[in-house]
């Protein structure tokens, strides 16, 4: 459901979706991963499309300059899936190789992710250098046959830098200043 919560009203309403795990607004519209679906799917005043398909696990969403960036926590990629509205014929790998991503965040340097199986904070810049900016409690096993992401490990950035990310297990919020 999308609600308002100033007029206290519900805008609009999405049915038979397949294991929403995250949604941004992208365009005029919505996008959605959909874990059991295995995609991402722009709702908008149109029929929804595709963006994406044949991802074992979508679980974060992200905009930076028009480009719809998602990570999959299975294959340990953060992907950018559309430009300008649109789904790319092929998704560009962005990030390779890290240990279940969930939440991240895009900067004019690069990407910070929460890997959850590897208990951290990753900074990689734009030529690929990976770097720790902290450790965090390892997070909770999921149960099988639910998403994988079930805690999700988010993180936001403000406009200072500064980095604010869940931490599951301790239910706490981590604060990394600005570590640029």
């Amino acid at each position: 459901r999308l609600w308002d919560p100033q007029a206290e009203e519900r805008l609009g309403h999405f049915e038979d979706l397949a294991g929403p795990v995250a949604v941004v607004r992208y365009g005029e519209g919505l996008a959605i991963a959909e874990h059991f679906k295995g995609s991402v799917t722009w709702f908008g005043d149109t029929d929804p499309v595709v963006l994406a398909s044949g991802l074992p696990a979508p679980t974060e969403l992200a905009v930076f300059d028009d480009a719809l960036y998602v990570s999959d926590r299975e294959l340990g990629q953060i992907q950018i899936i559309a430009r300008n509205g649109e789904p790319l014929d092929q998704a560009e790998i962005i990030v390779d190789g890290l240990e279940a991503p969930e939440g991240f965040v895009v900067t004019e340097t690069g990407i910070v992710a929460v890997e959850a199986d590897a208990a951290r904070i990753v900074c990689v810049d734009a030529n690929g250098d990976r770097r720790i900016l902290a450790t965090m409690p390892g997070g909770s096993p999921g149960t099988p046959g639910l998403t994988p992401s079930q805690i999700f490990n988010g993180i936001a950035i403000d406009a200072d830098g500064t980095l604010f990310v869940t931490g599951e297990t301790e239910r706490v919020l981590y604060r990394i200043k600005a570590p640029w």
